[in-house]
């Protein structure tokens, strides 16, 4: 039974959303590694136009369920999945209830205080840099601030995803697989 990633790119603002060619490429680098790749989101059109997009700009193939399941389904997904990436959205948090290996993609927001449970080694954190770049300390801004601006999300890299996604796959695999035909 192969092993699958669970891409879920959608976030609440369109400007907490990283880039659909750098999706597409980190579907490429995990199809290389031996994986499934599965792209989730809301029935919203929003969501759908951009899974639709990751999975059009990917060279490989993606399964696109984007606007095609419940919570309870995606929920089963994310409990599946042998790693879920993604800006931080429910389906991340919902991941880390399943004790799914998941990888935030956090520039908006302090991970210290919304990230993963299972810690910050999951996290390609822009967040630190953009307010040491702007003067400021992390730990400045009351609880729940969120920086502005629509090219936050370009500081997170590939590489630094793709180096994260080498290191929760160094991880032997605990998780179940969904069956394929």
């Amino acid at each position: 039974k192969p092993d699958y990633v669970l891409l879920a790119p959608s976030a609440s603002h369109n400007e907490r959303i990283w880039m659909p060619e750098r999706y597409a490429a980190l579907a490429d680098y995990c199809y290389s590694k031996g994986l499934r790749v599965l792209v989730t989101g809301s029935a919203a059109q929003r969501d759908i136009d951009l899974a639709r997009q990751i999975c059009e700009l990917a060279s490989n193939s993606i399964i696109n369920a984007a606007g095609r399941t419940s919570l309870k389904e995606l929920l089963a997904l994310c409990e599946q999945a042998r790693l879920v990436i993604g800006p931080d959205s429910g389906t991340l948090h919902m991941a880390t209830t399943q004790q799914t290996p998941v990888i935030g993609l956090y520039a908006h927001s302090n991970p210290l205080r919304t990230g993963p449970y299972q810690g910050l080694s999951t996290v390609a954190n822009a967040y630190a840099g953009i307010m040491a770049s702007r003067g400021l300390h992390k730990h400045m801004k009351k609880w729940g601030y969120r920086l502005k601006g629509a090219a936050l999300m370009e500081k997170i890299e590939l590489e630094e995803v793709t180096s994260l996604v080498d290191e929760a796959l160094s991880i032997p695999n605990q998780k179940r697989s969904i069956e394929t035909s």
